[in-house]
């Protein structure tokens, strides 16, 4: 295995561990992609702090304070007109390259799709990114403390 490899392995195994947010979250744990984690970890201190997407005036229409922010998330269009245009989804359960969420966590932007996030903030860790990706390579589920919706029956 070259070093590069064994670099890769290795932060690869450390971000299936690690959900620190720019440093300042908890040390090794349980990093399990579960999306209460997300919510705490990276838009409680990212997102909302900041105000961009906080229950007053959220940019892009879109809120990720914990409880609104699965619903806005997880198969919701986006409001750019480019990354809908390209068919791209919020957060598309399953298939990360077409969740726009991803995008713009990583920087991974075709013009018109707007600009890195967080805005005006330094980017996320490598390891916060691979834990969005995780969740949404996962199936997006909803975060454990919430029920999951069940299909009416007649």
């Amino acid at each position: 295995m070259s070093s590069r490899e064994r670099v890769s392995s290795v932060a690869a195994a450390i971000a299936l561990v690690l959900a620190g947010c720019a440093g300042d979250g908890p040390g090794p744990g349980s990093a399990s992609g579960d999306f209460a984690e997300i919510q705490t970890e990276i838009f409680d201190v990212s997102c909302i702090s900041a105000g961009c997407h906080g229950a007053v005036s959220p940019q892009g229409g879109l809120t990720l304070v914990a409880g609104l922010s699965y619903d806005q998330l997880v198969d919701v269009e986006p409001t750019n007109a480019f990354a809908r245009d390209m068919g791209l989804l919020r957060v598309a359960p399953g298939l990360v390259d077409d969740s726009y969420l991803v995008r713009k966590l990583t920087g991974n932007l075709t013009p018109g799709e707007g600009i890195r996030m967080p805005q005006g903030a330094a980017p996320l860790s490598d390891d916060q990114i691979q834990l969005v990706i995780s969740w949404i390579a996962d199936g997006a589920p909803p975060p454990s403390d919430e029920p999951t919706p069940t299909p009416d029956v007649q």
